[in-house]
């Protein structure tokens, strides 16, 4: 016997001994007995009964004219409308509950029990019947009940009266519904096709992704304020990769899969376990985040057996929260998790594809740019001392296929935010006398972009995070801040709100490596003023275009 069949619990009016209950599939492990119509009203009061059976003696008063207050109080006492009728349907007694579900409900009841009538043949013994019938009805308020009715027959063996019960069972059917349609739409979210990602920028693929899952989130499962956090494996943080809130809400914090010291999120991604909080004000793993924030809800994104990251939902009501809401938020999470990672493993297959073909390119390419070089340097050493014209042209010819080397080098070196080599402005230093701010936590990047600039006549600072970029922009006056998304203390767009709000008029140029977009940072900085973006790894004649624009100065390259 499994564990939820052992735990109904079966009231049973009467003597066990002279009821049927192997032929109603009842165990008498379930049973629990009352011998009186008051006994049965006290186990009714103090145990969570599933069902009701009866010996017909002890409800044949109900049946008939009288009906004793006491017997009729167990019946009353079920939350479930019970009804007897003729078998026409036409009800000759109900209880409390099964008048309060309305005349709808009982005109449903009189039709099942004409169609059960039917079904009955007069001259037939009751042994030859079912036990019960039932049938699931929708009412015009969008109700759902199942509707059960056996036939009770009398000693010629045919049937005189019917039990009806109704069980209201629109909760079930809202919430199975409510699955199917998480389900559809988690469906739906997953069809990422390899060959549109492929043809999508960084940027347009988490867009996408993130467009959907807040349409998703908000319409569907009607959570307002959610945030989405990854975990990186390097570095055990939970990085922000969306911040969804309809009320200002407070700076976010760097969090750790840690069961103590990163609140709630860190707690979850510790230990892959889903977390209520019914109340924010007295639950000591709670951090805030919303304004006026008084319940969350909190579950793990799993991939296969590994927690990657968590998704949160908050409330501005306390309890708001319960566990269809956890089950239905697990559900979508587990889709949301799969969209995630396949939309980052098609973002590094295109990178190791990438770095793949760059390799195979520079193994075709070595022997061919091999046999140049050596054609050149027989050839240059020939003309020594007598065609410096001809040298200074095989000079070239080893210059350029050196710059194929390079190039290819650099396609395939993810970490350079620049691919191409440095095209020569048509009149030196265009940017000299002018100022700029590099911010990013990748010292390979600031080196490259400070190469870059200082070559174009730049002066040049550099920021290692957020918090130094903000305080750098603050002492000192810039020509153009270019800062990275991604950065610790402060993101790329907290950078961007606080310079522009104390520098209206700096430009910024905003950078981001595979789309990583917290809290929609470019949708949102663009709307406020934001000059460019550069997906890394950008080309240089794209950063030379950016500049330009964001300056509003000329910045044409000779090829």
């Amino acid at each position: 016997m499994s564990s939820r069949r052992a735990r109904r619990r079966i009231l049973c009016l009467g003597d066990p001994d002279a009821l049927p209950l192997g032929d109603l599939g009842v165990d008498r492990d379930e049973l629990i007995t009352a011998r009186s119509c008051q006994e049965a009203l006290r186990r009714l009061a103090r145990d969570d009964v599933a069902a009701i059976v009866a010996d017909p003696a002890m409800l044949r008063p109900l049946l008939g004219p009288a009906k004793p207050d006491d017997q009729t109080a167990v019946l009353d006492a079920l939350n479930e409308g019970v009804s007897i009728t003729d078998t026409q349907g036409h009800i000759q007694w109900s209880n409390s509950a099964f008048r309060n579900l309305g005349t709808e409900v009982a005109e449903l009841v009189m039709r099942f029990v004409q169609r059960v009538a039917r079904r009955i043949t007069a001259g037939e013994r009751a042994v030859d019947q079912p036990a019960r019938y039932s049938a699931r009805e929708r009412t015009a308020d969008g109700r759902h009940s199942e509707i059960i009715v056996t036939p009770i027959f009398n000693e010629q063996g045919r049937a005189v009266r019917t039990v009806a019960v109704v069980l209201d069972r629109t909760t079930q059917v809202m919430l199975q519904q409510r699955i199917s349609a998480i389900e559809e739409a988690g469906r739906r979210l997953l069809h990422l096709e390899p060959e549109t990602v492929s043809r999508m920028t960084p940027g347009e693929r988490l867009a996408m992704l993130q467009e959907q899952i807040i349409a998703l989130t908000r319409n569907l499962l009607r959570f307002d304020h959610f945030r989405i956090r990854l975990l990186n494996p390097d570095s055990n943080r939970l990085e922000l990769v969306l911040n969804e809130a309809r009320q200002a809400a407070q700076e976010a914090r760097e969090l750790y899969a840690e069961k103590a010291g990163s609140g709630i999120t860190g707690y979850v991604a510790a230990t892959g376990q889903p977390y209520i909080c019914n109340d924010t004000h007295s639950d000591p793993r709670y951090l805030p985040w919303l304004a006026e924030g008084r319940s969350s809800l909190t579950v793990p994104l799993w991939h296969k057996d590994k927690v990657v990251g968590t998704f949160n939902v908050e409330s501005t009501e306390p309890g708001a929260f319960g566990q269809q809401d956890l089950q239905a938020l697990e559900i979508f999470s587990h889709y949301v998790a799969q969209a995630l990672v396949t939309l980052q493993l098609l973002v590094a297959e295109k990178v190791s594809t990438t770095d793949q073909l760059a390799a195979d390119v520079t193994g075709e390419l070595n022997k061919p740019l091999n046999q140049i070089l050596a054609a050149a340097n027989t050839l240059r050493a020939s003309y020594i001392g007598h065609d410096e014209r001809t040298i200074r042209q095989l000079d070239e010819v080893a210059d350029a296929v050196e710059r194929i080397r390079q190039t290819v080098r650099q396609v395939a070196d993810a970490k350079r935010p620049v691919v191409g080599t440095t095209p020569p402005p048509t009149r030196a230093q265009p940017l000299a006398g002018r100022r700029f701010l590099v911010a990013d936590d990748e010292a390979v990047i600031r080196k490259t972009l400070s190469e870059i600039l200082l070559g174009l006549g730049a002066t040049v600072d550099l920021a290692r995070d957020g918090r130094q970029a903000v305080a750098m922009a603050a002492a000192n006056r810039y020509d153009l801040l270019l800062a990275d998304i991604r950065m610790p203390h402060k993101t790329g767009y907290e950078v961007f709100s606080e310079v522009r709000e104390a520098e209206p008029e700096l430009p910024i140029i905003l950078m981001t490596a595979f789309g990583y977009d917290p809290s929609h940072s470019v949708v949102k900085a663009r709307g406020e003023g934001l000059k460019a973006v550069l997906f890394k790894p950008f080309k240089i004649q794209v950063l030379y275009e950016e500049i330009g624009q964001a300056l509003g100065i000329e910045m044409e390259l000779s090829t």
